[in-house]
């Protein structure tokens, strides 16, 4: 009788220790962005009109921790090649050597560093933007619309210094703004 309850006691320790530590030490999942359902937008202000457009090719990878969102990384590789204002001549001219350089720089892509809560649903994402051969960090603003299991969404807007990453090109009849508004909707999954 000692015997059994030495060995149930013992098994219910070891389960125990199991238990707690697979819950401590779970390891962040990788993550692929499914960019079907995503989309990485800019917005670029000029004296005549404001240029609205988007990348369409683009890839990336989340290692996510939802149990501490400060855990988790990303990686984003975005083909500036892909860029699409909906007018082809203007798309020519931002894939020239005034703009992207896309022959010389086809990728854009981003490593991020660090993240910092900030709120419930709220981050700060920290990380290394690289952009016409520049690499600079940037931190921007991150909000969680949905984090479930196998699907998560995130949403984030802000705005970065064409002029940092050596961008200067600008006309005379048609000033160009320094600053690009970015707005990113990123929606996550678990490799199929």
């Amino acid at each position: 009788m000692r015997s059994w309850v030495r060995k149930l006691v013992m098994t219910s320790a070891v389960m125990g220790a199991l238990f707690v530590g697979g819950a401590v030490s779970a390891a962040p999942e990788k993550q692929i962005i499914d960019v079907a359902h995503s989309s990485l937008d800019f917005e670029a202000s000029s004296f005549l009109i404001d240029t609205e457009g988007t990348f369409k090719s683009w890839q990336g990878e989340v290692m996510l921790d939802r149990e501490d969102i400060a855990k988790s990384s990303v990686n984003v590789a975005v083909d500036a090649r892909s860029i699409d204002t909906r007018i082809e001549k203007r798309d020519e001219h931002l894939k020239s050597t005034d703009f992207l350089d896309v022959a010389k720089y086809p990728n854009i892509t981003f490593k991020s560093t660090g993240i910092k809560k900030t709120g419930d649903k709220t981050f700060e994402l920290t990380g290394d933007l690289s952009l016409h051969d520049v690499t600079r960090s940037v931190t921007v603003p991150v909000t969680i619309d949905r984090l479930q299991d196998n699907y998560s969404r995130f949403r984030s807007a802000f705005s970065v210094s064409r002029s940092a990453y050596g961008i200067t090109f600008d006309s005379k009849l048609n000033p160009i703004q320094d600053e690009l508004k970015i707005k990113l909707v990123l929606n996550i999954k678990k490799p199929s």
